[in-house]
């Protein structure tokens, strides 16, 4: 029994892995289905006239994950915390969390992505696949953050500034690094000892590297 108790605990993450890979391409799928439907990739919020991020880009992709009675409950013109959207965040779609992530909060999702300039989501404007200079399969879109506390459909993604290393930023439930969606909707695993300087230039859709 001892002997074969890591085998078993290796096979189950093995098959968490799997799933959270699933649940990532599934993001990508609803990313690419929402550029098919709107000419470009999703806001990296829902945000009022003048700017100022209301909802998650969770929230924005819920009709492309089924999730569209969901979505049609949000009061889209009113704050994440609001006393009406405060209380669909015990509502989070599976596919936002992965099965390896224990420390993640109930209402957090595991998936992130990077906000700034040069990045898939820039406070600033919409992304389009012919955006993408650098390559579709060498950009990243989501990754993952274990151990996440901020609710789902609250705006707050990780920052891409002269501060961003990606070891620092990125993390997981799985040994040795962490899973990210690539702008062409495949998933790769990143080791933690992938030097700083490629991690910034995977999460740049223009940077010529």
């Amino acid at each position: 029994v001892a002997t074969a108790i890591p085998g078993v605990q290796s096979a189950r993450e093995a098959a968490r892995r799997t799933q959270c890979k699933c649940n990532m391409k599934q993001i990508g799928l609803a990313f690419h289905n929402y550029h098919d439907a709107h000419k470009c990739y999703p806001p990296y919020a829902i945000c009022d006239a003048a700017g100022k991020p209301l909802l998650s880009w969770r929230v924005t992709i819920l009709p492309f994950i089924e999730e569209v009675d969901l979505y049609n409950q949000f009061h889209l013109d009113e704050m994440w915390d609001s006393p009406h959207n405060l209380a669909l965040a015990d509502r989070m779609p599976p596919q936002f969390r992965c099965p390896s992530d224990w420390l993640t909060a109930p209402n957090a999702s595991s998936y992130v992505i990077t906000v700034g300039p040069g990045t898939y989501f820039p406070r600033n404007g919409q992304v389009n696949v012919k955006d993408v200079k650098d390559g579709t399969s060498l950009t990243v879109m989501v990754g993952e953050v274990a151990g996440n506390t901020v609710p789902w459909t609250k705006p707050d993604d990780l920052v891409f500034d002269q501060n961003f290393t990606g070891k620092g930023n990125f993390s997981s439930a799985h040994a040795g690094g962490w899973q990210v969606l690539m702008g062409d909707g495949t998933c790769r695993f990143i080791s933690e000892k992938t030097d700083t300087r490629i991690l910034r230039a995977l999460m740049t859709i223009a940077g010529k590297e």
